[in-house]
C-alpha cells in the first residue's frame, strides 16, 4: 500500500470517528433534552401538588380561627338573597351515606329489594325533606368550586353575582357563630 493510499485511508478513518462522535453528541443533545422535559413536566406537578396545599392549607387555618362552635353540613343551595348589604344562601340540606347505611336509606325511600341495591359510585345523596333554610354568609367567607374536578377559589363578589350557576350543585357548608364561613363544592361523578 502506497503512502498515498495510506493517507486517504487514515483519513477516511479519521471522518469516520468524527462523523460518530457528532452522532453521539447529537444523541447526548437529544437525551439531556428529553431529560429536562422529564424535569420541567415534574416541576409543573409539584407545583400544582404544592398550590392545592396552600389553599386546604388555608382552608384549615380560616376554620380553626373560628373554633369552637363550627358544625358542617352538606346541602344544594337554591340561591343567594342579598338583604340590607348582606348575603344569605337559601339552602336544603341532604346526608350523604355510604356503606350499608346508603343501601338501607335507597330501600327506604325507594321501596326497591335490597338486593337490588346498587352503589355505583359508592354513595347516596339522601333529601327527605326539601327544605329551605338561611344561612347568613360571613363576610371573608371562603368559597371553593369545581373546575373539572380541582377546586379553584372564587372570590365573594363572584359566587353572590352568580345565582342561577349554583342551582342543582353540592355543596360543604362550614358554619360557626351563626354564619357561613367556608363553601367547598361536592364532586360528584
Amino acid at each position: 500500500m502506497s503512502w498515498q493510499m495510506k493517507s486517504c485511508f487514515s483519513l477516511l478513518i479519521c471522518l469516520a470517528l468524527a462523523g460518530c462522535s457528532v452522532n453521539q453528541g447529537a444523541n447526548g443533545n437529544q437525551d439531556r433534552e428529553n431529560g429536562l422535559a422529564e424535569l420541567q413536566e415534574k416541576n409543573g406537578i409539584l407545583v400544582e401538588e404544592l398550590n392545592e396545599t396552600a389553599e386546604r392549607l388555608t382552608q384549615v387555618t380560616h376554620l380553626l380561627r373560628n373554633l369552637p362552635d363550627l358544625s358542617v353540613t352538606l346541602a344544594y343551595i337554591q340561591t343567594i338573597e342579598e338583604e340590607s348589604g348582606a348575603h344569605y344562601l337559601i339552602a336544603d340540606d341532604v346526608e350523604w351515606l355510604t356503606g350499608e347505611e346508603a343501601v338501607q336509606a335507597i330501600v327506604e325511600d325507594t321501596r326497591v329489594k335490597k338486593e337490588d341495591v346498587s352503589l355505583p359510585n359508592g354513595f347516596y345523596v339522601r333529601n327527605t325533606l326539601s327544605e329551605h333554610r338561611k344561612a347568613a354568609l360571613a363576610k371573608d367567607t371562603l368559597i371553593y368550586l369545581l373546575e373539572g374536578a380541582a377546586h379553584r377559589y372564587t372570590a365573594y363578589a363572584d359566587f353572590t353575582q352568580n345565582k342561577s350557576a349554583l342551582k342543582d350543585r353540592l355543596f360543604w357548608l362550614y358554619q360557626t357563630g351563626g354564619k357561613v364561613v367556608l363553601i367547598k363544592e361536592q364532586y360528584l361523578p
